[in-house]
């Protein structure tokens, strides 16, 4: 096991081809992607063999990939979220808050914070495809004493069925060791909170389950729920050196040692077992004192208390609508976490919706709270990693309350707080506006994120690590800070040139400076160090200062008003590594001065508006770009990530587009063969293709749609690209969002190996498809005749009239398809289902994830799952 634990640990952090194939700019970013590879690199290892299904689990860290199975999981959500709105208003993932100032700039984190943890838990638990390997603990037909009794059938399917519900707990246990977080209404979970025999099982659940509670009735039923001790005595207490060595009970790790040996042994492994079960009653007052050695204090505390079901990581979503609300959320709250705070919550999201007289929050690693409902007289805030407050009300002019140990304070929106000292001892401070703060108390911060004035403490500014101001005005002239982000500052008085002795990451943003600015602000200057990391320019409509001087920098990102001149792009050639150039896609980009720049540099154009003769220089690695009608690609052949926006544009010379590491086109007219890519997306293009040898392929919608039914993209695929030319359907699209969302539950229904582990990203997959036009140009047609050895294919609201286009397909994801031809099944090595409908639209298709299945099988499968639709 020692070598598959290297080889899985290898998996998980090697650089793979989703890792090379990502770009410096964001239409290129497709580490989502490869995060899902690898994952799914690991089920596929876990799945191979017995010994690795049971054991390489806990041969990993803990929650080795919950980052990843909780961003696909949430993917999934705001897939079914769409489809549930669809016709109405995007959701703003703000919830309806103010749209000014909810988003502090230079904050990574301000849209995150709502956004990505909508659906992080798994709701259901399906891994029963393998149970039937089990070895019984008495065999059905096993005869005791010559005759079998109705006594003896009993218990012999009792204990079965023991054996079957041990089985289910050490999978849901392995899969929480992998890092799933579940949902705490889980049917699983809850038959568990009624049983008073399971106690070792939430002793090991405390110690790697993951749970996220999305209501209060949730929070108090775990809260109330008392789990009692088996019948006998205590049960063994399990370290974590034995869940992440064994992970098993004795009874299971019995049955795993014999799995290997003749059913005839059965006999003999009853016999043993009542010996076994005498010793081991006999020994047991003896083993008390050596097991109560074992318990670690946070054991000790759970056993204390009658073995209250916990987790070992919260997430906890309530809406508080009154005080009494409020007290009860302390109340159980407090019950789950422990009085000796064993237990933490990661993230705990609190709406209020009336005025509270007092709210108490403790152990949190992030607290999310949104008080629009009204005032808060007194907040009790103790060991949370930081503080996300959102709405606090005009009429909150003061704070009071306790706070402690508390890391960090964001606070979003316009407010009346000028005094923020209960949170002096914070050391991330991030204020979107304030029209006037005395900083002075926050003699410990490190980090500052700050819009508006500064009312005093100027000296807390030039001495911390990492500073963004934000339409502020500046007194000091030295920043002793590492990071420093200057955004739309007051100039006229501030100190020039303004000293950085040690920033090594820069961004000076003028896009949002008045017209009519005094010309003094243009002189302002910034005096650099030698040595940057990365520098970031950003002027808008005016000029706002000069390009600051500086000796090198790996890499520079400009967003220039008129791009870089011919000097500028001079200056800059011989001292970067790497130039980002973010062109105004309004005016036309020249590449004037961009020859002069060496090979060796690094160079990405983002939304430059290019001419049909537009010649780029070999430094060019990266070009995301405007296109024209007639467009001819050769002079870009040698870039490798290559994005082409048009509409209805017609692009010669289309074979040079391929072998590219990534290639994203959106409403262009294609006609050629297109091969030897890793990433292929396609958006609202037409015309007609051939595809081979591609890693990652998806035709989809770029973007999901609101308003009416999106289903205007349709494909229709036909053997040799013969399939209906009636022009029945739309057109077709990409989607660069490929989110490899799965669960993370061993949903594979596959035999023994393979990827299903619905962690399903997209990779490229291969066939003959005919894709027609939007529906109200049905001229419009997209014909790809024929998709072969492809990784992945992902097509998404497309109508298929046949499979038979697909060859050498590895993993084929149907979202939102129509299609009836099951017969035209081929091989593919993993067919993906979601909310697939008959082309009438009358009968729904089956979710599904099959795996190593017989075409004659996968049809087997999706006819008998077949359902009428409730229309």
């Amino acid at each position: 096991m020692e070598c598959w634990k290297l080889v899985a640990a290898r998996i998980l952090s090697a650089t793979n081809i989703g890792d090379d194939a990502s770009g410096t700019l964001e239409v290129f970013d497709v580490k989502a992607k490869a995060d899902c590879g690898r994952a799914r690199t690991f089920l596929n290892l876990m799945l191979t063999c017995r010994e690795l299904y049971h054991d390489l689990p806990w041969a990993m860290p803990k929650w080795c990939l919950a980052t990843v199975l909780s961003q696909t999981n949430n993917d999934k959500y705001k897939r079914k979220l769409a489809r549930v709105k669809m016709g109405q208003q995007p959701l703003d993932v703000h919830r309806g808050l103010s749209q000014q100032a909810e988003v502090i700039p230079g904050d990574d984190d301000a849209e995150d914070t709502w956004s990505k943890d909508y659906g992080p838990s798994v709701q259901d638990w399906l891994d029963t495809f393998q149970t039937t390997l089990l070895p019984p603990l008495v065999s059905p037909g096993e005869d005791k004493g010559g005759t079998d009794t109705e006594d003896d059938c009993t218990d012999s399917a009792a204990r079965y069925a023991a054996t079957v519900s041990a089985w289910m707990e050490e999978r849901f246990l392995a899969y929480s060791w992998l890092g799933v977080t579940w949902a705490s209404d889980l049917p699983f979970l809850q038959a568990r909170l009624a049983s008073i025999r399971h106690n070792d099982f939430w002793l090991k659940f405390s110690r790697c389950g993951r749970v996220a509670f999305t209501c209060m009735h949730d929070l108090e039923t775990w809260a109330v729920a008392e789990g009692g001790e088996e019948e006998g005595g205590e049960e063994p207490c399990w370290d974590e050196k034995d869940l992440r060595e064994k992970g098993k009970n004795p009874r299971e790790e019995k049955e795993h040692n014999d799995n290997d040996d003749d059913d005839d042994d059965d006999d003999d492994d009853d016999d043993d077992e009542c010996e076994e079960k005498q010793r081991h009653d006999d020994k047991r007052s003896q083993q008390q004192p050596r097991l109560q050695q074992r318990m670690t204090p946070r054991e000790d505390a759970i056993r204390e208390s009658q073995q209250q079901p916990r987790a070992a990581l919260l997430y906890v979503t309530v809406t508080l609508k009154s005080q009494a609300d409020a007290d009860r959320f302390k109340e159980h709250f407090s019950t789950l976490v422990g009085d000796d705070a064993c237990v933490r919550a990661d993230r705990v999201k609190i709406t209020t919706t009336a005025p509270l007289a007092s709210l108490r929050v403790c152990s949190a690693n992030t607290l999310v709270l949104d008080s629009g409902g009204g005032v808060l007289n007194t907040i009790s805030f103790h060991d949370i990693g930081h503080v996300r407050w959102f709405r606090v009300m005009y009429e909150q002019t003061a704070l009071q309350g306790e706070v402690s140990n508390v890391h960090g304070l964001s606070l979003f929106g316009f407010n009346k707080l000028s005094d923020l000292s209960l949170f002096a001892g914070v050391q991330d401070l991030r204020v979107a506006v304030c029209r006037g703060m005395d900083l002075t108390p926050f003699t410990a911060l490190k980090k500052l994120v700050f819009g508006g004035i500064v009312a005093g403490g100027q000296s807390v500014i030039a001495d911390v690590d990492d500073v963004c101001l934000n339409s502020s005005s500046l007194v000091t002239s030295t920043l002793n800070a590492k990071r420093v982000c200057l955004r739309n500052m007051h100039l006229v008085d501030a100190p020039s040139p303004l000293h950085l002795p040690n920033a090594t990451h820069i961004e000076l943003r003028f896009d949002e400076l008045d017209p009519d600015h005094n010309a003094a602000e243009d002189d302002f200057a910034v005096e650099l160090p030698p040595g940057l990391d990365k520098l970031g320019v950003v002027h808008g409509d005016t000029l706002g200062p000069e390009l600051p001087r500086f000796e090198h920098a790996r890499e520079a990102d400009l967003q220039l008003c008129d791009g870089p001149d011919v000097a500028e792009l001079a200056y800059l050639a011989h001292r970067v590594d790497k130039l980002v150039i973010r062109a105004d896609p309004s005016n036309k980009f020249t590449a004037d001065g961009l020859f002069q720049v060496p090979d060796n540099v690094y160079m990405c154009l983002d939304y430059a508006r290019c001419t049909k003769t537009t010649s780029l220089p070999p430094c060019v690695k990266e070009l995301h770009t405007i296109v024209e009608d007639g467009v001819s690609v050769t002079c870009w052949s040698h870039i490798p990530l290559l994005s082409l926006t048009g509409w209805c544009v017609r692009a010669s010379n289309m074979g040079v587009l391929s072998g590219r590491r990534q290639l994203r086109m959106s409403g262009v007219v294609l006609d050629g063969e297109i091969s030897d890519c890793d990433h292929v997306t396609l958006c609202d293009c037409h015309g007609s293709v051939v595809f081979s040898h591609i890693t990652w392929l998806s035709v989809g919608p770029h973007r999901l749609r609101w308003g009416p039914d999106p289903r205007h993209k349709v494909a229709q695929c036909g053997a040799n690209g013969d399939g209906d030319d009636d022009g029945s359907g739309g057109g077709c699209g990409g989607d660069d969002d490929d989110d490899g969302s799965g669960g993370g539950s061993g949903r594979g229904r596959g035999r023994g190996r393979d990827d299903d582990d619905d962690v399903d990203g997209d990779d490229p997959g291969r066939g003959d498809a005919k894709v027609a036009g939007d529906s109200a140009k049905l001229e419009r047609l997209l014909c790809i005749e024929r998709v072969s050895d492809v990784s992945t294919c992902r097509l998404q609201l497309t109508i298929i009239m046949s499979f038979s286009c697909f060859h050498n397909v590895h993993r084929l994801i149907l979202e939102d398809c129509t299609f009836d031809d099951l017969a035209s099944l081929t091989s593919v090595t993993c067919l993906v289902i979601r909310d697939c409908t008959s082309n009438d639209k009358r009968w729904q298709w089956p979710n599904a994830v099959l795996v190593n299945r017989s075409p004659a099988e996968m049809m087997a499968a999706l006819t008998q799952g077949k359902r009428k639709r409730n229309t």
